[in-house]
């Protein structure tokens, strides 16, 4: 446990859910508390914090070669809570600990966490208390994960419990069939995958089967512009028969 005064932002849940698209969800409720831990008197002069939702694309130093710039750096979302409004002269507090609850109600159609090579979008709630003079201000900080699932009973949702399957011919010397029981995957899903071979020649050996999931990346201009695109391997399984 943390010695001497200080700051602790307690979410009640630890990411937001959004359900829908952009246009079809409904808010999301951030809550929580901001905890002043205090085990002695202090002075202090005001508190305050911010939550902030933040768009960083670093296309221009990687990927384009003209001198326009095509980096965007921008808040979208910036929520104050004022605790405590600025005191002259300062307030003593403590030492008993000090609770602040908060809420925001989070508009569906904001973005989600995305985290990738060239760019991010990140939320995050920042504290300060600030104390008179010669003395340290308090701060806390704590990212804030919002993440969006499909609207139960919406077409496109349903749609993404179908199963995929596939079937085909490879050189003229193997069928196959491929199925996975779903189109989408949670976090930290397991995903299984089912496949069916029919040798079509005498003598043909089949050595390993796998699977890759490949995620395809698409930068875009605040206006729409397309910017880049690109793909990278997310996992990679081979089972050797």
């Amino acid at each position: 446990m943390r010695a001497g005064p200080h700051l602790e932002i307690v979410l009640d849940n630890p990411e937001l859910l959004v359900r829908g698209s952009f246009d079809e969800a409904a808010p999301a409720l951030l809550s929580g508390r901001l905890i002043v831990h205090l085990s002695e008197p202090i002075r202090v002069r005001s508190l305050r914090m911010v939550f902030t939702g933040r768009i960083d694309t670093f296309l221009n130093q990687n990927v384009v070669s003209n001198s326009v710039s095509k980096d965007e750096h921008r808040q979208f979302i910036n929520h104050e809570w004022q605790f405590l409004e600025l005191q002259k002269p300062s307030v003593v507090w403590g030492p008993e600990s000090k609770v602040f609850p908060f809420d925001f109600w989070l508009s569906g159609d904001n973005p989600e966490t995305i985290v990738t090579a060239l760019g991010k979008i990140r939320y995050q709630l920042q504290a300060t208390l600030e104390r008179t003079s010669f003395h340290v201000n308090l701060t806390a900080a704590v990212e804030v994960p919002v993440k969006r699932g499909p609207m139960s009973g919406a077409p496109w949702a349903l749609a993404l419990m179908e199963s995929i399957e596939t079937v085909g011919q490879w050189e003229e010397q193997l069928d196959y069939r491929v199925s996975v029981p779903t189109r989408s995957l949670k976090d930290g899903e397991l995903f299984h995958t089912q496949f069916e071979f029919q040798p079509r020649t005498k003598g043909l050996t089949l050595i390993a089967a796998g699977v890759l999931i490949k995620e395809y990346v698409r930068y875009y201009s605040r206006s729409g512009e397309s910017l880049h695109k690109y793909a990278r391997v997310v996992a990679r399984n081979e089972n050797y028969i």
